[in-house]
């Protein structure tokens, strides 16, 4: 059942039993005040008779045909008619029963002086006992039930001689009763319909609110965060529920906005942390990151720019977006230059939803495209600035404090990404070379032969030492030396492929893992790093030009062995042959020894 019929039920009944309630008081009090009206003038009408009886002729009246007794015979009936009675009489006592002595009827003459009344009432009797008036509403005797004043008559001394019986048969009471009873009956009845017909007027108006808000919380619970309750704009409680309401799904909306945009971070974050286990390198986990905060903040287009200690400037190391093309060439800032030099310098985060910067930097081979709202973060490490992230051009009414929380996390991972590249860079790479590490190389090789025995493919390992490197070091200095050692890396870096591994073997000897590669191919690589040291002209600290030369022996897996330490050993075996025979060759291993011809062939 719904509340609203409820409700009218329930205020309905209350309503029919108050007006029952009301109604039953009205009719007792009407009853009560009709019985009084009866007997007051039933009183009055007595106590006026009493005044015109004459007491000491009474007395005497002992037959009809006294003279007294007409005369009394004729004042009871004029008493009857003018006063609408329907019997009047006078009683006198003698000490057993009262008896008859005249009456105002016109029933014959069955009521004589000296008939005897059996049907006697207490308030007859007090009357005459007490000598004071009383009256009876319920008098029954043989002929009904009367509503009766009895009037005591007294002499001249005070002495009751009789008692005057003013009565009205209670037919007429009975009447009045039933007909007021019907119609109290009616008047409940219709005010108890009345009261249903408003009870559930009101009810329905009270719980169109109340209906209001039940939708109200459907739809919510449907997953409609844009509904209202519309239309109560009362100042009572349900006013104030549905204003309560409306806030609470304004909360509900928010918290779940923030939710989802958590879900959407954590999410982020998830595939982040995926797929950074393919990435070949830092750059590609930035712009991986990049892009992922890109999609999620809507925006065109971004960028990573990181310092350069070398420089002392902010390089473009990572451009993503609408319009940018990869980077290819350096785009420089120097710490406070523009938005994002003040950013990096100040280590704040800078956001401006209508830019009025006009010394904007263009991205790399930008197409001109106007910056209508740009986010700029610095990228910390332990307090300590290593670049800068910036966003620009989102879409829609510009950035939020949520969108700031979710680059910030972003941005946090881009500078946790480098620094942890770099601390790795660090612990595998040769400070002075930039080349990887020896410890790096075992791994390296060691994981190469693993694949190459996995998949039966070849492998080979090049070792090169720098040719008369001592003499450098005794003729020019230790810094000659360094300068010689870093650039012969660079020659090296340069002369190999990129899926191939430099290493810095130990001091003045360097060493290149081929993946996939056999001796033949291993050969042609050896022979263009030391044609390309051989060229190369290395400036001297004076200014002069100096050159360089090494010699190199290769060994191939499985070729020349399928054990690490045995190809490391026939290969350097092999370097040392290029020493014996002249320096600047190329020897590849050969169980024959150094007999095997030389690149390029030595000269006697």
């Amino acid at each position: 059942m719904k509340l609203k019929w409820k409700m009218s039920l329930i205020f309905g009944i209350l309503g029919a039993c108050s007006a029952a309630l009301a109604g039953y008081i009205v009719f007792r009090t009407a009853m009560h005040q009709f019985e009084r009206s009866i007997s007051d003038e039933l009183r009055a009408v007595a106590e006026v008779s009493r005044h015109i009886i004459d007491s000491e002729r009474l007395s005497g009246v002992t037959s009809v045909n006294d003279a007294y007794y007409g005369e009394l015979k004729s004042m009871m009936r004029t008493m009857n008619n003018n006063f609408n009675l329907d019997w009047c009489a006078i009683y006198r006592y003698n000490g057993k029963y009262f008896t008859h002595i005249v009456d105002g009827s016109d029933m014959g003459e069955e009521f004589v002086p000296g008939y005897p009344i059996f049907d006697i009432p207490d308030e007859l009797l007090a009357a005459w006992n007490e000598a004071k008036p009383t009256y009876s509403a319920g008098n029954i005797d043989a002929f009904g039930m009367w509503m009766s004043s009895f009037m005591p008559i007294t002499n001249a001394s005070s002495t009751v001689i009789g008692v005057l019986d003013v009565s009205r048969n209670n037919d007429v009471l009975m009447r009045f009763l039933r007909k007021a009873t019907m119609d109290t009956l009616h008047v409940m009845i219709l005010i108890g319909l009345v009261t249903l017909a408003v009870c559930f007027i009101f009810s329905k108006y009270l719980t169109r609110s109340i209906e209001q808000l039940i939708r109200g919380t459907q739809e919510v619970a449907s997953g409609n965060f844009e509904h209202r309750v519309n239309g109560i704009h009362s100042h009572d409680e349900i006013g104030i529920l549905a204003g309560t309401f409306n806030e609470m799904i304004v909360q509900l909306e928010n918290s779940r906005a923030a939710l989802v945009r958590k879900i959407f971070e954590v999410t982020t974050l998830y595939e982040i942390s995926q797929q950074i286990n393919y990435a070949n390198s830092a750059r590609e986990i930035q712009q991986l990151i990049l892009k992922k905060c890109i999609e999620g903040l809507k925006a065109g287009r971004g960028s990573v720019l990181m310092f350069n200690e070398e420089s002392g400037k902010l390089i473009v190391d990572v451009a993503v977006g609408e319009g940018v093309e990869p980077v290819t060439k350096r785009i420089e800032f120097a710490p406070g230059e523009g938005v994002a030099g003040r950013v990096f310098e100040e280590q704040k985060m800078l956001l401006d939803n209508n830019p009025s910067e006009p010394n904007f930097k263009p991205y790399p081979g930008e197409t001109g495209t106007a910056i209508h709202n740009i986010m700029c973060l610095p990228l910390l490490v332990e307090k300590r600035s290593i670049g800068v992230m910036n966003i620009v051009n989102k879409r829609g009414e510009g950035f939020t404090d949520a969108d700031i929380a979710f680059a910030g996390t972003m941005a946090s991972q881009i500078a946790l990404t480098i620094e942890k590249a770099r601390l790795y860079e660090l612990s595998i790479t040769d400070g002075l070379t930039k080349l990887f590490v020896h410890r790096y190389f075992q791994i390296a090789f060691d994981n190469e032969l693993k694949r190459a025995k996995r998949y039966g493919s070849c492998a080979s390992l090049i070792i090169l030492d720098i040719d008369h490197f001592k003499k450098f070091n005794d003729t020019y200095g230790h810094q000659m030396g360094d300068r010689v050692l870093s650039l012969t890396a660079l020659v090296l870096r340069d002369a190999i492929r990129s899926i191939d591994v430099p290493c810095r073997y130990g001091g003045e000897e360097f060493a290149v893992v081929l993946p996939e590669t056999d001796a033949q191919n291993a050969l042609g690589v050896a022979d263009r790093i030391r044609r390309a040291v051989e060229s190369y002209e290395y400036p001297g600290l004076d200014g002069s030009t100096l050159k360089v030369t090494v010699s190199i022996g290769l060994a191939s897996f499985p070729e020349h062995g399928t054990e690490k330490m045995d190809l490391i050993k026939r290969a350097d075996e092999a370097m040392y042959w290029s020493k014996e025979a002249g320096r600047n060759h190329v020897f590849v291993w050969s169980p024959a020894g150094p007999a095997s011809r030389p690149i390029p062939p030595a000269t006697s």
